[in-house]
Formats: structure tokens, C-alpha cells, sequence
């Protein structure tokens, strides 16, 4: 579904910079702070400013349209993904992947008693693209030790 389409059905005022915005989260899903998609949408000939790009995340959050979400260093970052899923932030790139949730519904799970509205996990690891330079780098590593052993026999 297009941006103009979401806000209408919404029953918000579009106007171009809502749309702008939705846009970028909609082709990107980087899970962006309000601050990055303000950096990446400045640079237009639209007067953008970062006081309407956070009015119109609220806006989103609180219609559904997006969940905020407390990212790596507690920092607000915005989702397009309103379906309960689990995150993967990557410590080496700072990227945040979103991973599919094989979860039943939150009302089937044994919560001790608790009652849950909705589910947001995190990992924290190294992504794959990430992990496949830490791999070579090992790689060259280790053949570097082996040479200077083999050269010092």
C-alpha cells in the first residue's frame, strides 16, 4: 500500500512531507530515529523541519501506523513493522534487522499470570554481512601466525 493510500485510510490530513516520511519508511524499513530520516529527507527543496518530522511520527505511532521502539542505547528508533516481531541489532554496523516471530498468539503463551499486549525482543550480535569480514579477517590472521612460524623454523 502506498503512503497517500495509508493516510487516507487513516483519516489523516496528507500532506506532502507526512507522505514524504511514510515513504522513507516504507522503502527503507532501517528502523530509523526521527533525527536520520529528518538528515535524509532535509536535503529536498521541500521545507522539511525536524520539529514536523517528529509530529508526524507521533501522529503514526499513535494511529498504528508505526511502533516506536526502544532501540540500542535506549534510543527511539521507528518501526514500519507493527506485527510483533523479534529485532536483531548488529553491534559491528549498527543495524537493526527485523526477524520473523514464530510466536503463537501472546494470549496461548504461559506468562505466569501476566497479561501481554504485545512482544518486542531484541539479539544482539553480528550480522551476517558483518560476520563474513570478521571471518576473513580471522582468516588472514591466522595465516599471518602460520607464516612467521613457518619462516622462523
Amino acid at each position: 500500500m502506498e503512503a497517500t493510500e495509508i493516510l487516507k485510510k487513516k483519516a489523516i490530513k496528507v500532506t506532502s512531507q507526512r507522505v514524504k516520511i511514510l515513504d522513507y519508511l516504507l522503502e527503507f524499513k532501517v528502523h530509523p530515529t526521527a533525527e536520520q530520516i529528518y538528515g535524509e529527507l532535509s536535503n529536498s527543496k521541500e521545507i522539511l523541519s525536524l520539529a514536523t518530522v517528529y509530529n508526524a511520527l507521533t501522529l503514526f505511532v499513535e494511529l498504528g501506523i508505526v511502533k516506536k521502539i526502544s532501540g540500542p542505547n535506549e534510543t527511539a528508533v521507528f518501526d514500519i513493522v507493527t506485527e510483533d516481531h523479534y529485532h536483531f541489532f548488529c553491534s559491528e554496523c549498527d543495524k537493526i534487522f527485523d526477524i520473523p516471530s514464530e510466536m503463537k498468539e501472546l494470549s496461548s503463551l504461559d506468562l505466569k499470570g501476566h497479561k501481554a499486549v504485545s512482544f518486542q525482543g531484541w539479539f544482539k550480535g553480528i550480522c551476517n554481512n558483518c560476520n563474513k569480514g570478521v571471518k576473513k579477517k580471522n582468516l588472514l590472521n591466522l595465516l599471518k601466525q602460520k607464516v612467521r612460524i613457518f619462516t622462523r623454523r
